[in-house]
């Protein structure tokens, strides 16, 4: 079964799986490095820099990208070099705990589960 989350921006609030959230945790992205998986188990460690910039590396080197993000009142959005054949995406994210809800912003399915680990 998938979860799905879905945006009420109007609202002021996002909503994950019935359960509503007072705000985006995109905003937490900024500056940090987020380890992540996806439901079909690719592991993929995302870097968002401070001024904009983004590189994300999954299965350990099995494929890498560069791109720019911005965060949203419900996400983020980025255009990556390879991915969407460069066309901008937009995520939905929310923090469940101390865990981080990734959703396509279009179809609202999780894409990713991660966690920003602390540094060392």
């Amino acid at each position: 079964m998938k979860k799905v989350i879905a945006a009420v921006t109007t609202l002021g609030f996002v909503l994950v799986a019935g359960q509503a959230y007072a705000e985006s945790a995109a905003k937490d992205f900024v500056g940090q490095t987020v380890r992540a998986i996806s439901p079909d188990g690719n592991i993929m460690v995302i870097n968002y820099s401070a001024d904009g910039k983004s590189a994300i590396n999954v299965n350990n080197g099995g494929f890498t990208d560069t791109g720019v993000y911005k965060v949203t009142d419900t996400g983020y959005c980025a255009t990556w070099t390879k991915i969407h054949d460069g066309k901008e995406g937009c995520y939905l994210v929310v923090k469940d705990g101390n865990v981080y809800l990734i959703a396509n912003g279009k179809t609202g399915e999780v894409a990713a589960r991660g966690t920003i680990p602390p540094k060392s």
